[in-house]
């Protein structure tokens, strides 16, 4: 009982994934598609050269982190998988845990100099339209995900 019980919670995590794009998913920056794409904000009157850049950087940073997204995907599904087992396994779940813990931790640095890289592409006044939008939008949504 208990080896079909995790064949088919198995079963349904992989056809998840297989119909679920990384893309899609809900990160850890609470967006579907990864953080919003500045360059679609009218009030920054950005140049062409500025969208171009910008556009350029998130995509280098959507391509640069999609391989730990995926991952903390996948790791999270194992993660659930081991909650289900009677009894659960202590150490497989902790030291689980701590790989997730890392691989987040890996997407926050990354987000964070995708931030810094942001800021020297914008001038001082479009910066400071910027923090208004992420004000204006609340904690965790600024420029995280326009919805």
């Amino acid at each position: 009982m208990k080896k079909k019980l995790a064949f088919l919670v198995i079963a349904i995590l992989a056809l998840t994934a297989m119909y679920t794009p990384a893309e899609s998913r809900h990160g850890w920056w609470g967006c579907p598609s990864g953080p919003a794409d500045i360059t679609t904000i009218r009030d920054l009157n950005l140049t062409s050269e500025q969208a171009a850049k910008l556009s350029s950087l998130r995509e280098a940073y959507l391509r640069e982190t999609k391989p730990i997204r995926d991952k903390l995907f996948s790791k999270n599904g194992e993660l659930r998988i081991l909650w289900l087992q009677q009894p659960p396994d202590q150490e497989k779940i902790i030291s689980l845990q701590r790989e997730i813990d890392a691989l987040r931790s890996q997407l926050r640095e990354k987000h964070t100099v995708y931030r810094l890289e942001i800021q020297k592409i914008l001038t001082p006044e479009q910066q400071a339209k910027l923090k208004l939008i992420q004000v204006e939008r609340g904690p965790r949504r600024g420029m995280h995900c326009r919805h």
